[in-house]
Formats: structure tokens, sequence, C-alpha cells
């Protein structure tokens, strides 16, 4: 998972919750990391700015050691998608 707010380290986590409000961006964040791991996901937090070639590049680098082959990357980041699931797409 990537996004240009950096996370605090994962041993800081609890105090920044406890010490920051819910609706804080980096506690969110934090909240969703969490959320994802109690369902099984084995999550790889870094930043990077998406439209940086360099940062992505090591995005992927890092990935690549991290968990091995990497088969496909998805980016979700911007607006909601309001013309549905990309499986039901038609191309137009």
């Amino acid at each position: 998972m990537t996004g240009r707010t950096p996370l605090p380290p994962r041993d800081q986590w609890q105090q920044w919750l406890e010490t920051h409000p819910g609706q804080d961006r980096v506690s969110q964040g934090i909240e969703k990391v969490i959320n994802l791991e109690k369902w099984g996901a084995e999550v790889l937090v870094l930043s990077a700015d998406s439209a940086n070639p360099g940062q992505m590049q090591e995005v992927v680098t890092q990935a690549a050691a991290h968990f091995g082959e990497i088969n496909g990357i998805i980016h979700t980041a911007g607006l909601v998608d309001y013309y549905g699931i990309i499986r039901s797409r038609t191309g137009k």
C-alpha cells in the first residue's frame, strides 16, 4: 500500500491512535491497514507519489524484494468510479 502521506513506524501506531483523533488522515490510514491485516492480508506500507516514476520504481523494487514476483498492480486513488466495477465495462 502506498500513499504520499507516510505512516509512522508500526511500533508507534498504537500510541498515534491514542493521541490523535479518529478523523486524522494518518489515523485513518493506520486503521485501514490494521483492518486489512485482521482479514489476513500482509500489507507492506510505503510512501510514494504515484506521479513520480522514480518513487514508484523504488516501491516496485521494495515490494518485489519483500513478496517476490509481482503479477499486477492496482491503482485505486482518485475519484469514485461511477461507471461500475471494471469487469462490467464494455470498453466505451
